[in-house]
C-alpha cells in the first residue's frame, strides 16, 4: 500500500462527526517506519507537535519512542497538549 492511500484509509477510519479541533496533540514518531504518514493523518484533524520523525538507520527510538516514554510525557507539558501518543507501523 503506497503511503497516500495508507493515509487516506487512516482518515477514513477516523469518525466523520468527530474533529480533534482545539486539541493539543503531541506525537511521537520514534523516528520510524511511520515517521512520514503519522503527521499527515493527524495534522488534519487538530493541532500537532511532532518529534522522532528524522529516521536514519541508526537512530531509530533513540531518545525517543517506546524505550523513553519521559521523552513524550515531557514534550506534552512543554506544549501544554492535551494528549502524546506514539506513532505505529
Amino acid at each position: 500500500m503506497t503511503r497516500w492511500r495508507y493515509i487516506e484509509y487512516a482518515k477514513a477510519s477516523f469518525p466523520r462527526r468527530m474533529t480533534l479541533e482545539g486539541v493539543r496533540v503531541v506525537v511521537d514518531c520514534a523516528n520510524g517506519a511511520a515517521y512520514k504518514a503519522t503527521p499527515c493523518v493527524l495534522s488534519e484533524l487538530g493541532e500537532l507537535f511532532v518529534y522522532g520523525n528524522q529516521p536514519t538507520a541508526r537512530i531509530f527510538n533513540k531518545d525517543c519512542g517506546s524505550m523513553h516514554p519521559d521523552s513524550l510525557c515531557a514534550k506534552v507539558r512543554e506544549h501544554r497538549a492535551d494528549v502524546g501518543t506514539r506513532s505505529r507501523r
